[in-house]
Order: structure tokens, then sequence, then C-alpha cells
């Protein structure tokens, strides 16, 4: 922090390496943050994903120099000093930076399938990480924010990262990616749209909607718990739930099960 170094991307970052030689991700406040504190807003989203059983890198929100501070434990090192080779989305649909808009999750779901011990699995866990992305607002699914653990032999997704709520001033949102197949393929972030598109995941309707329905329903009971793990004010969860976590748009011709 105090000298400004960064590992680039869209938010300031830096490695850190605790005394029992784990490697962490911290992740800084931004000049751009003025709707919410995103640092804390991802880490409360992190918790989430955890407490609705989804695999997710460790995580915890601190205060440094007067600033909150998202650590995340990184996947792609083993705890010895070596690293786990993963790959993303990018490279598993074989195209660069340039065409990158054009990648979908099926196209990268195919690929998952093809080099997975057992091709049923990446299809429900993939629904599930697309329903968690509409649920929190966040549109910056792209090919890149997504990856998998490569072992010369076989494609494993790594824990789901970067789930921070995006921007949103009204009911039009859309997934960075297309999840229904082809040029025409739905991206619009609601829940209805997604059960639309159960089958290209491996799940019938029926499984489509315990899911979600299932992940709201996690999201509603642990929404307090993850907030105050995370740190998050109380004027931000007034301002993220409801708006970012669980908008109404979401929900537009979707009505789930009471549980």
């Amino acid at each position: 922090m105090m000298q400004g170094t960064s590992l680039g991307g869209a938010r300031p970052k830096a490695t850190l390496t605790d005394e029992d030689g784990s490697e962490w991700l911290a992740k800084f406040s931004s000049s751009d943050d003025r709707v919410f504190s995103v640092v804390n807003a991802e880490g409360a989203m992190l918790e989430l994903a955890r407490r609705a059983g989804m695999k997710v890198p460790e995580s915890k929100v601190i205060s440094s120099l007067g600033k909150e501070v998202l650590l995340v434990e990184r996947f792609d090192r083993d705890g010895a000093g070596g690293r786990r080779h993963a790959v993303s989305g990018l490279t598993m649909a074989q195209t660069d930076e340039m065409y990158a808009r054009y990648v979908s999750y099926p196209q990268i779901l195919d690929v998952l399938r093809e080099y997975a011990v057992d091709a049923a699995q990446p299809g429900p866990e993939l629904f599930r990480r697309i329903a968690l992305n509409i649920a929190i607002s966040n549109n910056d699914d792209h090919a890149r924010n997504h990856a998998a653990f490569w072992d010369g032999k076989h494609l494993e997704l790594t824990p789901a990262y970067d789930l921070a709520p995006g921007q949103r001033s009204g009911d039009t949102f859309e997934q960075a990616m297309r999840f229904g197949r082809g040029d025409r393929g739905a991206k619009v972030s609601n829940f209805g749209a997604l059960v639309g598109e159960s089958e290209t995941y491996g799940l019938n309707a029926a499984e489509g909607r315990d899911i979600i329905d299932n992940l709201v329903s996690s999201i509603r009971e642990n929404w307090d718990a993850a907030a105050e793990v995370a740190r998050l004010s109380e004027a931000d969860k007034r301002q993220l739930l409801g708006k970012q976590v669980l908008p109404r748009a979401a929900f537009f011709d979707y009505e789930p099960e009471q549980l």
C-alpha cells in the first residue's frame, strides 16, 4: 500500500505471503468506489457463496492503515512453494482478448466436459455459478474470471472468484457471457431465462429451479451474517440488498418455491 505497486487488472491489488507460507491476494479500495465499498461487498459475496455450499477460496476482510482490505487465498499455490497449473476460460475457448466478448458459458462447458474425470459434473456446477452471478449482479463474469485446474489430462473448475456486485441503476442488466447456446443465446440476468437453459447444463427444469431456490434461500438466511463477517457497513447493507443482491429483475417471470 505504501509503495503503490499492483498486479494489474481493474482494481489495485498485491500478493502477500503469510507466516505459514500461504499466499494471499490483497485487494484494495479504489477512488472509483463511490456507491458502496467494493472490497467489503466482495468479501460478503464470497461468504454468501461459501455458506451456500459453493467452492470459493478462503477470504477475510481486514483493516490496514485505516483502509479496508480483502484478502483472498491463492488457490493456484500448493502451500509448499509450488504452483497448481490453471487455465482461464479464455484459454479453454482457444481464443484471445480480441474475441473474448464472443465466448459463452456453453463454449467453456463443452471443453470442461471433454476433459473432465466425470463429464456430468461441470454442467450443474457452472449453472450454480451463473445463478450466483445473477443473484449478486456480478456482470464481470467474463472468460478470464473463470478458470480450471489442468493436470495434463483433466480439467476441473477452480474455486469461484471475483464475485463482486456490479453497478446497476435499473432493471436492465446482462451477464458478460451468454449462458444460452448460439449467437442469440440468453444472457439477460434473470432466473427464468436461466431455467430455460437448464438442459444445456445437464439438468431438467425442476433441477434448475431447485438449485436457484436453494441459493436464494441461503442468501436470504445468511445475508446478515455474511455482511458482518465482511465488515459491511449498515449503509452498504441497505444499498446492496434488493438492488445488487437479489434484485427484483432477477425474479421477473420467476417465482421461487417457498423452502
